[in-house]
């Protein structure tokens, strides 16, 4: 189904989830993982904590991690390191390593607090991509928010999940349903 799945991380525990989910479905596809971290330099000067080098070795690491859940599952993997705009560099890594299939968390380091939206980079790469984007809520699933049953957006995509289960067990090509059966 899958030959090229991105995995883009934060470092953070929380993208850890993704990270197992990544590394499941490579595993099921029998896909290749390309493991991403990207350095943001746009946040680095006197008045942040982090320089380039604490985030370069922190990508390092984080990318060591998706190395060894993708070992541990027999599965290939390669690492990139970039330097640039995280949503930026996602898209143009997706369009130069012909991914297939991207698979994050929710939000990241920077977002956590926002956990009833996407993060902003999720957002950004969700918005832009040309492939599908598998997202992975972050954190405990507990502690998550509940949807409310009465919201209209919770009506719209509650059918719209309806459709799809519907489409999918369908017996024509593309789950196409014509009125002629």
């Amino acid at each position: 189904m899958y030959s090229r799945i991105l995995l883009p991380t934060d470092g953070s525990e929380e993208a850890e989830q993704a990270i197992e989910e990544g590394v499941v479905q490579a595993r099921e596809s029998d896909a290749h993982i390309h493991g991403l971290y990207v350095v943001d330099e746009r946040f680095h000067g006197t008045h942040h904590e982090t320089t380039p080098t604490d985030e370069q070795d922190r990508g390092e690491r984080a990318l060591e991690t998706i190395e060894q859940q993708s070992e541990a599952a027999d599965v290939p993997f390669e690492s990139h390191l970039q330097r640039g705009v995280p949503h930026e560099e996602i898209i143009r890594a997706i369009d130069d390593l012909d991914i297939d299939l991207v698979v994050m968390g929710t939000h990241g380091r920077t977002g956590i607090a926002r956990v009833t939206s996407l993060g902003s980079v999720t957002g950004r790469v969700v918005r832009s991509a040309r492939v599908p984007v598998l997202t992975v809520p972050l954190g405990d699933p507990r502690q998550r928010p509940q949807p409310d049953a009465e919201s209209p957006a919770y009506q719209w995509n509650h059918s719209l999940c309806r459709i799809s289960r519907l489409q999918a067990l369908s017996p024509h090509p593309h789950g196409a349903i014509t009125g002629s059966e």
